[in-house]
């Protein structure tokens, strides 16, 4: 198999010894199938030893699929992509408008760090979207509480608990967006529910409440307690996954 490394300081000429047409299955040793791996990811380890995990196609089509059609990209939008392309959120920040034609800015190591940077990344481009993890936002609000007017557009929240009173603090901050926080993990390609806060409301606590929302397409939710049976309201259950996206 050829294959070609993408810090390879002769990338470029190794890449031009590669056909430009389309890979058919006669190219390959046997047809590719929704259940065929698009990717293996490691987690991130926070519950134990890190691991790989395998994501299929069908698993990665159902998330994109499901992420236009909820937050849709414009014709002509431009996507910020800030994420490693190790890290799961990588195939909607990233993948997502690439399969549908849109063009992504690969964020620099320099410019993610920096929330005036970013913002002025936002305005140049007329960027609509950016995607965070909650650890991030508090430098966020305290960089630009004075310089986000004008910004609209949908802002992803997701890899992190996100609390009510920051979740609060978000809306606040970023008035003209619609908030989105998605929650999953690397097992379930990255997104299994979702919740949306277009407005909130400090005296509201149906806008403000913890929640995780509801399941994303081909998505099931299930609490259950010790014995695997379904628990009852305000009972303490865990929760089990199932559909599409199972890794």
């Amino acid at each position: 198999t050829k294959l070609c490394a993408l810090d390879d300081k002769n990338f470029n000429q190794n890449l031009s010894s590669f056909s430009a047409s389309q890979i058919s299955n006669a190219d390959r040793l046997q047809p590719l199938l929704p259940e065929h791996p698009a990717y293996f990811i490691y987690t991130s380890g926070s519950s134990g030893q890190s691991k790989a995990v395998m994501g299929t196609h069908a698993a990665l089509l159902n998330r994109i699929q499901w992420v236009n059609c909820r937050v849709p990209w414009s014709e002509n939008e431009v996507t910020l992509s800030r994420s490693s392309i190790a890290f799961v959120d990588a195939s909607t920040e990233c993948l997502a408008p690439l399969c549908l034609g849109r063009t992504v800015h690969l964020c620099s190591d320099q410019e993610k760090n920096d929330p005036l940077a970013m913002i002025d990344l936002m305005r140049r481009y007329k960027v609509f979207r950016v995607n965070l993890v909650p650890s991030l936002i508090p430098s966020w609000i305290d960089s630009i509480r004075h310089h986000s007017e004008g910004l609209h557009g949908n802002l992803i929240i997701s890899g992190e608990y996100l609390s009510p009173a920051l979740a609060l603090d978000v809306s606040q901050c970023f008035s003209n967006c619609n908030i989105f926080n998605f929650y999953g993990m690397t097992e379930t390609c990255g997104d299994s529910s979702f919740v949306q806060y277009k407005r909130f409301d400090a005296q509201s606590k149906e806008q403000t409440c913890d929640t995780i929302g509801d399941s994303i397409s081909n998505t099931t939710l299930y609490i259950l307690d010790t014995q695997l049976n379904a628990v009852c309201g305000q009972e303490i259950g865990e929760i089990y996954i199932a559909g599409k996206g199972l890794a």
